[in-house]
């Protein structure tokens, strides 16, 4: 999958990404932005064609990919009748994992981060730091309220994901509580 991967990158294609072996007919649709050996970085697309944050997954959940099919074909169509931002720029110099984590502390979004591959949201928040080993978070509720820091080790990270409509929301709120 990592060639196919790469293709993606490379064409800008806007494709279909299937990785819950649990529940198969669950995908995600975006752009593919980078990958290493191990993560893949995704620029997803909501159902109704409007961006819905960066996802970072492990290229071993990846079992099936699609493109230009008719649900990926009306997604296309939508977001180019709102017309198509300017894909993310993400430094991918360091991991994907870290790269997506130091792309969230520079532009002051939040995170939520599973570990483990628990298949929880295990912390969401700010990210304060992110060494080369460690990351630092300010701790958020669903309700955008601070509850705390963690520290966590950034290999032991299965799925993150930043920027979607959820973390926008708890952004939002953890604005209005300020």
């Amino acid at each position: 999958m990592i060639k196919i991967l790469k293709d993606m990158i490379k064409t800008r294609e806007l494709c279909g990404v299937y990785t819950d072996a649990d529940d198969t007919s669950k995908f995600s649709v975006g752009y593919v932005l980078d990958c290493d050996e191990t993560f893949f970085l995704l620029e997803s697309i909501d159902q109704y064609g409007k961006a819905d944050g960066v996802l970072c997954k492990p290229i071993e959940k990846v079992f099936n990919i699609e493109i230009k099919n008719e649900y990926i074909t009306n997604i296309r169509r939508l977001l180019e009748y709102y017309g198509r931002q300017k894909y993310r720029e993400i430094e991918c110099g360091c991991g994907m994992t870290r790269s997506l984590l130091l792309f969230a502390l520079k532009e002051k979004k939040v995170c939520a981060i599973e570990l483990y591959e628990s298949g929880n949201k295990n912390i969401i928040g700010f990210i304060k730091d992110a060494g080369d080993k460690i990351a630092r978070v300010f701790l958020v509720t669903e309700a955008g309220k601070p509850d705390g820091e963690a520290f966590i080790e950034i290999n032991r990270i299965s799925h993150i994901s930043c920027d979607s409509s959820d973390e926008r929301k708890i952004e939002l709120l953890s604005k209005l509580n300020d």
